[in-house]
């Protein structure tokens, strides 16, 4: 609970893993260690570490009872029907830690409508008889209580119990971990007490500060989160803490936290992702390129970021690009043709060049028919788009009926802009497929007779139409 202790354990811990590949005769660890080691990999939720702290025991030790309490605790974390079953064969192991767990295991087997057992009874009676007079015997009286529903009971008792409690800061601490949504009221008592005992510990503030926004006193949350990087100024968890602080207090300092954050750690994707949804809509890209910079390398393989990046003018779409393409690859022509697309609509030539010049670099291309005819509409490259029509592969798929419509509106766009003497014969082709059946839905081929009518009056008419900035943007979707 404080620096030299934690320090201690952490370099217990560093110890036990770079031990493990040694064989059991190498290693030797007292039976305080191996509790001290299991304890401290759970805070970490090391599954591995705990286990293997478990195994070396089982060696060791084969006849403790501590370790044997922690391998209950193991199971009850880890697979249900697993722990059952050790309790069942350990049914003649009687401690305060087993009996808890016992309560447990029975919770589990039976719900609160098959109950015969008056629990809240049982819980009232456990803690008459007991001290809670351990680190872990705390830990396990909190989580079975809450584990049986009794959280009422809980806050009723809530003196009584800590007076039970030998060392009361743990206390503090678990009802501050379990209460601070289900009973804001009660975790903030617990964790104030927490902060006042343990008054330099980043961690406690900072969860003080969760407890005070579920609670909406977010001067009070502003209060603590400075207490709480005071302590340590690089305290990642803290800082990203004191974000949901400022957008409630002083949303304009947000991007500030963010900056300090990602200067001490780039490299959370997890952190990062969030960073990217929430900047692009609430940043000034003088602010959001140089953070996108420092975080996307760490997201190459997010499609979502990587798409929300490209999608908000980085103006380095080609680094984005190349990386993003060593990370998933090519084959996944669905995912760079949406991505292909939704730069296309927006008239994004950047991303369209950087991503044609890749698979270009890579010897591949996108082999998909619509997202060429699109690219060749946005390069207004009529001899490109003719070429797709005359190609059987494409062609096919060019003039099937969910594509037809678009496809040949695309061509006919081309050939009004480069060669509008041919328009009116590409027209007249289109329109002569429009009573096919199941062409496309009614709708759409209502819409497009309007808009073939409307470009026969411009080309009839003598006031020349400037067919690059007529909009198709409806028929491309």
């Amino acid at each position: 609970m404080n620096y030299n202790e934690d320090k201690e354990r952490a370099e217990l811990l560093e110890r036990f893993t770079n031990d493990l590949p040694k064989s059991f005769s190498e290693r030797y660890y007292s039976e305080e260690d191996l509790l001290e080691v299991f304890d401290t990999a759970g805070d970490m939720n090391n599954d591995y570490v705990q286990l293997e702290a478990l195994m070396l025991g089982a060696r060791l030790y084969p006849d403790s009872v501590a370790l044997t309490e922690r391998r209950a605790i193991f199971l009850l974390g880890f697979e249900s029907d697993a722990f059952e079953s050790f309790m069942a064969l350990h049914q003649g192991l009687d401690t305060p830690i087993m009996e808890l767990l016992h309560m447990r295991a029975y919770a589990s087997l039976n719900d609160n409508s098959e109950q015969n057992v008056d629990m809240k009874a049982v819980v009232t009676d456990f803690l008459n008889r007991h001290q809670l007079d351990s680190d872990e015997l705390v830990i396990q009286f909190v989580h079975t209580v809450e584990e049986l529903g009794l959280h009422q009971w809980l806050k009723d008792n809530y003196d009584a119990i800590l007076q039970k409690v030998e060392y009361k800061p743990v206390f503090y601490y678990e009802i501050g971990s379990i209460c601070t949504e289900a009973d804001v009221d009660m975790g903030l008592r617990a964790l104030e007490a927490l902060t006042e005992a343990e008054p330099y510990s980043s961690e406690y503030w900072t969860m003080l500060t969760a407890a005070y926004l579920a609670a909406e006193r977010y001067n009070d949350a502003a209060t603590a989160i400075e207490y709480a990087l005071a302590i340590n100024p690089k305290d990642l968890p803290a800082l990203e803490k004191k974000i949901e602080v400022v957008e409630r207090t002083d949303p304009d300092k947000v991007i500030d936290v963010i900056e300090q954050i990602i200067s001490i750690d780039p490299s959370n994707p997890d952190f990062d992702r969030r960073v990217i949804a929430y900047g692009v809509d609430h940043f000034p890209h003088e602010r959001l390129y140089p953070i996108i910079e420092k975080i996307i390398p760490y997201l190459y393989d997010d499609f979502n970021s990587v798409a929300l990046c490209l999608g908000c003018g980085y103006p380095d779409a080609e680094a984005v690009v190349e990386g993003f393409y060593k990370a998933v690859g090519p084959d996944d022509h669905e995912m760079w043709g949406s991505i292909l697309l939704a730069a296309i609509d927006r008239g994004d030539t950047n991303v369209v060049n950087a991503i044609s010049g890749c698979f270009l670099r890579h010897g591949t291309e996108i082999d998909n028919a619509f997202v060429k005819l699109r690219i060749a509409l946005l390069r207004n490259d009529l001899a490109t788009a003719i070429d797709l029509f005359n190609t059987p592969k494409y062609s096919e798929y060019l003039l099937q009926p969910r594509c037809f419509l678009r496809a040949n509106i695309i061509l006919l766009m081309l050939y009004l802009r480069n060669a509008p003497e041919h328009a009116a014969e590409c027209l007249d082709i289109i329109e002569s497929h429009l009573d096919t059946p199941h062409l496309s839905p009614a709708i759409e081929v209502y819409a497009a007779r309007a808009f073939f009518a409307d470009v026969r009056k411009r080309l009839k008419s003598k006031r020349p139409t400037n067919w690059m900035l007529y909009d198709i943007t409806p028929f491309l979707s």
